[in-house]
C-alpha cells in the first residue's frame, strides 16, 4: 500500500496532455512530483524497517506480493517472541506510515483517508495476533483483503482524477482555441477597416492639377 498505486495512471495522463501548459498539465506535473518524492521517502523508510531482525522474524507473515494458500491457511498463533517483534515493528513503522499518509494527502485527500482505513484494518489484525485471538493465517487474509481493497479503490480514485484532469485540460484548450479564433477575426476586421479607411482617404483627398506649356505642348501633373 504505497504511493506507486497512482503512478501509472498519472504517467499515462502526463503523456496524454500534450501541447500548451494548461492548468491541468501543471497539476499533473505537481502530482507526479508528489508521487515520486513520496515513493522515494516511503521506500527508504520501509527499507530500514526491513533490515531489523524483528521484521525478518515476521517476514513470512508479511508477503510482498499475493500471499500463498499455505500462508493464508497457517493455523499457528504467535509465539511470545513473535508478539514482541510485532510491537517493535509497529513502533518502527510509525514514521513510514506518516510518510505514506502525508504523501497520499498531497495527491488526494480521499487517498489519504483510504490508506488510513487500510492501516486500521491491518492494525486490527495485529491486535488479534498479540491477543492470541487470531492465527497467522487469519492475519494474512485480513492483510491481503485490506491491501486488495485499497488498491482497487485507489485505482478508481486515480482514474477519476484522470477523467477530471483530462476534461479540465480539454476545456481550457477549447477556451484557448476560441480566444485565438476571436483574436484572428478581430485582426481580420481591423485590417479590412484599415484598408477601407485608406481607400476612403484616397478618394476624398484633395487633388491639384498643374499644367504648363512646354514649347507647343501642354504638360499636366495631378497630385
Amino acid at each position: 500500500m504505497r504511493l506507486i498505486v497512482v503512478a501509472v495512471v498519472m504517467a499515462a495522463l502526463m503523456a496524454v496532455l500534450g501541447g500548451c501548459a494548461t492548468r491541468a498539465q501543471l497539476e499533473v506535473a505537481r502530482l507526479m512530483n508528489a508521487v515520486e518524492s513520496g515513493k522515494a521517502a516511503s521506500e527508504a523508510c520501509i527499507a530500514k524497517v526491513k533490515e531489523m531482525p524483528e521484521y525478518q522474524l515476521l517476514a513470512p507473515y508479511l508477503p510482498e506480493g499475493s500471499a500463498s494458500l499455505r500462508a493464508q491457511a497457517n493455523p499457528a498463533k504467535a509465539t511470545p517472541t513473535e508478539i514482541k517483534a510485532v510491537f517493535v515493528v509497529q513502533e518502527a513503522s510509525a514514521d513510514c506510515r506518516k510518510i505514506g499518509l502525508e504523501g497520499m494527502g498531497s495527491i488526494n485527500p480521499d487517498l489519504m483517508a483510504l490508506l488510513a482505513r487500510a492501516y486500521a484494518k491491518v492494525d486490527a489484525g495485529y491486535l488479534g495476533i498479540v491477543e492470541k485471538k487470531m492465527t497467522w493465517g487469519e492475519f494474512v487474509r485480513i492483510r491481503e483483503a485490506a491491501r486488495a481493497e485499497f488498491l482497487d479503490q485507489a485505482m478508481a480514485i486515480a482514474r477519476q482524477m484522470d477523467r477530471q484532469l483530462q476534461a479540465a485540460h480539454k476545456a481550457e484548450v477549447d477556451e484557448y482555441k476560441e480566444a485565438a479564433k476571436a483574436i484572428l477575426i478581430w485582426s481580420e476586421q481591423q485590417h479590412a477597416m484599415y484598408k477601407q479607411q485608406k481607400l476612403i482617404e484616397a478618394i476624398n483627398r484633395p487633388r491639384t492639377t498643374n499644367c504648363q506649356y512646354i514649347g507647343g505642348r501642354v504638360s499636366c501633373t495631378t497630385f
